[in-house]
């Protein structure tokens, strides 16, 4: 008898591949996971158990490169400890679903965290100053310093803006079809890209 898929792992399958993408398109794609990761993680102090119960609903899904993409899957605290191999397209695909998952387990929290940011902003207070914020944010400023110095391919500088911009981010990706959000916006990363490379 053969079982049927989790719905994470029909979700990563579901993701459509669209065109082959370029070395720089697969780098900037892995960094912008990485960076949702970290967020995710300094906000949630993410468990290995939470994450290895995301990480069994995408293995029975066949990836390319299974034994490069379930190393890089390992744990999100290694992303800051060492260098750690560059996801293939179908890896990222995984990772995507794994992304959704999270989101959605955490989806109590990062609203929480969201309401706070729009309330403390409405009152045009800083909203580092609430305890959940200035903890997350000091939290990322830490994963993120390490995490450069191991990966010199990182996205853009990590702002107080950019920081709560992680976290809305999130949030959007916590919906049924978040996997599909998250996978719109790479793409759309993807093709900046290739817009910005173009010559003239």
């Amino acid at each position: 008898m053969v079982s049927s898929p989790s719905p994470l792992s029909a979700a990563a399958a579901s993701l459509p591949l669209g065109q082959r993408l370029t070395p720089d398109q697969l780098t900037s794609i892995n960094a912008h996971l990485d960076q949702l990761l970290l967020a995710l993680y300094a906000l949630t102090d993410l468990s290995q158990a939470t994450w290895q119960n995301a990480l069994r609903q995408v293995e029975g899904w066949e990836l390319a490169s299974a034994d490069a993409s379930i190393n890089r899957l390992g744990h999100p605290q290694g992303l800051q400890a060492k260098a750690v191999n560059q996801l293939d397209l179908n890896g990222i695909r995984a990772l995507v679903a794994m992304i959704s998952y999270l989101t959605q387990h955490y989806q109590e929290l990062l609203r929480r965290a969201v309401t706070l940011v729009e309330q403390t902003t409405a009152q045009r207070k800083d909203p580092f100053q609430t305890i959940l914020l200035g903890d997350y944010r000091q939290k990322l400023r830490h994963l993120d310093q390490s995490y450069r110095a191991k990966h010199p391919q990182a996205v853009a500088n990590l702002t107080d803006e950019r920081a709560l911009s992680l976290l809305m981010e999130l949030l959007f990706y916590s919906s049924q079809e978040g996997a599909r959000r998250l996978w719109g916006v790479l793409l759309i990363t993807a093709q900046t890209l290739v817009y910005e490379a173009s010559p003239g």
